[in-house]
């Protein structure tokens, strides 16, 4: 049997806007524990964002979520990192599942402590920042939240994992939600094996 310590922690980074919520869905629908409870929205589209609450919590402490700026000590996320992905894994041991699965537009900024406290794969997720601007805009968000931000964040990772060597699987949004193939491919990457239900499940809540 697994040990809850050796279970994998997929990150999936991602700006705002950018169809992350429905890839962290489906890998929730496939196998994956997402760590609920998770936030909520107004977005009748979207009405869980599938980002744990907790998780949320502590990044909007460090990292300000309009300037991305650091505002608070990044120690203190690492204070509560650490025991918090120790409970989730042993939580998603309990419920029979094979990784972990965290998703929020600010992972990027604490990636590297993220990185040195757990088994991590990683999964860029992305879409074309005029459609991440258009979602900012119907859903009347902050600039930040829209193309501006994406550009920060997609470049603040692709920097990163290129400057350290970290592999990683980059996936395109429609590309996912479009085409079997590449949701089987991100999955595999994963390390999950959905039964026929849950990806049949899975595929329809998709869509």
């Amino acid at each position: 049997m697994q040990r809850a310590n050796d279970i994998p922690v997929v990150l999936i980074l991602s700006s705002w806007g950018s169809g992350s919520s429905a890839v962290a869905g489906y890998l929730d629908k496939c196998g994956g524990y997402t760590c609920p409870p998770h936030l909520r929205t107004v977005d009748e589209k979207t009405p869980n964002a599938f980002e744990p609450e907790e998780l949320r919590d502590a990044l909007v402490a460090c990292i300000d979520e309009y300037s991305l700026q650091a505002k608070g000590s990044a120690e203190n996320f690492v204070r509560f990192f650490a025991p918090w992905i120790t409970e989730q894994q042993r939580l998603a041991t309990e419920a029979g599942c094979k990784v972990v699965v965290l998703k929020h537009a600010l992972l990027v900024f604490v990636l590297p402590a993220i990185l040195r406290m757990a088994n991590c794969r990683v999964i860029v997720s992305t879409r074309a920042l005029e459609s991440i601007e258009n979602t900012r805009k119907r859903r009347n968000w902050h600039p930040t939240l829209g193309r501006s931000g994406a550009q920060v964040i997609y470049t603040t990772a692709s920097e990163y994992l290129r400057e350290n060597g970290v592999s990683h699987l980059t996936v395109a949004f429609e590309e996912f939600r479009t085409d079997p193939r590449i949701r089987e491919m991100t999955t595999a990457f994963c390390g999950l094996s959905p039964s026929p239900e849950q990806l049949r499940d899975a595929d329809d809540w998709l869509r």
